[in-house]
């Protein structure tokens, strides 16, 4: 057979990747949904909190919503509302998933004014109300909680410019005050308390605007405990050629410790010839036919077989956490569910890929190199794992040659996702011996995930 995946269970890699993380929830569309039970089935390891519950929320986690006059005192609790927050940030906690807590504003699209994602008119008082922030989530604060937060993110996107030519995430700012900022904030946080991961800006893509704050950041002798950026895109290549241009990026500037966090991805796109930019296609007024293709690959077969090529992908790759955009329902960019909470194609990616990371103790050398697939095999106390993606792959016949299984009887279970199936338990095998070459087929745009187990 031509096409093979070879996959050696005695050759250890690494731990599964928390890369496996999302945007928001459990709770949304106003506390009216709670998506719990879904997060643990996936095994989210971390939640991220950016435009929570929609962009421009009422009452979430950005600190003009927490702290709504910026005038007043802010070392009086009375001007601060937590409540919304406190209730979202214990259902995670709840989940046992960590928490990155973006400082800062959810994106503001509005084309004639900026009303909050604007830069703070004094930075340092800015910096003392996300302190008070951390205080309440950290150490009980204003009737707080220790919630034990590690991960605080300086803003979000602030150096990109939309398709209207407005930076809607830092609305009539310089890149300049944008950098300052976060020299204000890092070292006003990192004196309150050292152990605290301070990081940022959560940007738009390995773009000029990531590259000079590296820059920024070792001329100015700032901490970095993590660089984040974000990626939408269409083809797998993408995010390897931008993970790689951001750690060297932090290598060539001796950031050689510094935790890389992709916290924000998702497919965008179409799956034949669109012209003209992507994204004005999809947030055009004159074409909304091209949004809601837009929204349907991501929630389809295609968006799930990209999903699940991502999530395998990324292991290779030097990215250290990763976060979907979007976990809530609420949102269009949201693959994991529709509108109405019910499971979409992506969903399945991630209750694949969340076994592997809970119950699977390493990855294990694989080796795939048909074109348009993606594989990934672990090994676990109770079971062994494999996960292969079609993404654009022929639908065709491939083999799976499994070395080092280890002697006795085995089980093995065969789950598909594709466009008819979600995780359906296509079949289940037995065999003995120690090398075993597993047939299967899949359709274009398919997920199958195999369990390995000694009898």
């Amino acid at each position: 057979m031509e096409n093979i995946i070879k996959i050696d269970f005695a050759k250890k890699t690494h731990a599964p990747k928390p890369i496996n993380g999302v945007n928001n929830g459990p709770i949304c569309k106003q506390g009216i949904v709670d998506l719990s039970r879904h997060f643990k089935k996936l095994h989210i390891p971390t939640i991220r909190l950016h435009d929570t519950d929609g962009a421009n929320a009422r009452f979430l986690v950005d600190v003009t919503r927490i702290f709504p006059n910026f005038d007043a005192d802010e070392n009086d609790e009375k001007n601060y509302f937590f409540g919304p927050t406190d209730r979202l940030l214990n259902a995670i906690h709840a989940l046992g998933a960590e928490i990155v807590y973006r400082l800062g504003e959810s994106i503001d699209h509005d084309k004639d004014a900026g009303w909050f994602a604007t830069p703070p008119k004094d930075f340092d008082k800015w910096v003392r109300i996300c302190i008070h922030i951390i205080r309440h989530y950290n150490e009980g604060w204003a009737n707080g909680f220790e919630l034990g937060i590690k991960y605080w993110e300086v803003w979000n996107e602030g150096e990109g410019i939309n398709e209207h030519g407005l930076r809607c995430n830092w609305r009539n700012g310089t890149v300049e005050q944008l950098f300052d900022l976060y020299k204000k904030a890092v070292l006003g946080i990192k004196a309150y308390n050292p152990e605290l991961k301070v990081g940022g800006m959560a940007f738009c893509s390995n773009d000029d605007g990531c590259k000079d704050f590296i820059k920024f950041c070792r001329a100015n002798d700032l901490p970095l405990d993590f660089l984040s950026y974000h990626g939408y895109d269409k083809n797998i290549s993408d995010i390897e050629y931008n993970a790689l241009g951001v750690k060297q990026q932090l290598l060539d500037c001796d950031f050689n410790d510094t935790l890389v966090i992709y916290d924000e991805w998702n497919y965008v796109g179409f799956e034949r010839d669109v012209p003209g930019d992507v994204w004005i296609n999809i947030r055009n007024d004159d074409t909304p036919e091209l949004a809601e293709e837009n929204v349907k690959n991501q929630r389809s077969e295609v968006g799930g077989a990209y999903t699940a090529a991502t999530l395998i992908k990324m292991n290779d790759l030097p990215i250290d956490i990763a976060h979907y955009y979007d976990g809530q329902c609420v949102s269009n960019w949201c693959g994991l569910f529709n509108a109405f909470a019910i499971p979409q194609k992506p969903y399945y990616s991630f209750l694949a890929y969340g076994d592997i990371y809970a119950n699977c103790e390493s990855l294990v050398e694989t080796v795939c190199e048909t074109p348009d697939f993606y594989a990934l095999g672990a090994t676990g106390k109770d079971f062994k794992a494999i996960m292969v993606s079609s993404y654009r792959g022929n639908e065709e016949y491939f083999g799976i040659d499994m070395m080092n299984l280890g002697e006795g009887r085995k089980k093995v279970e065969v789950y598909i996702t594709d466009k008819d199936n979600n995780m359906l338990l296509d079949r289940v095998e037995y065999f003995n011996g120690d090398e075993v070459c597993q047939t299967l087929k899949l359709k274009k745009y398919a997920l199958a995930y195999l369990k390995i187990y000694n009898i």
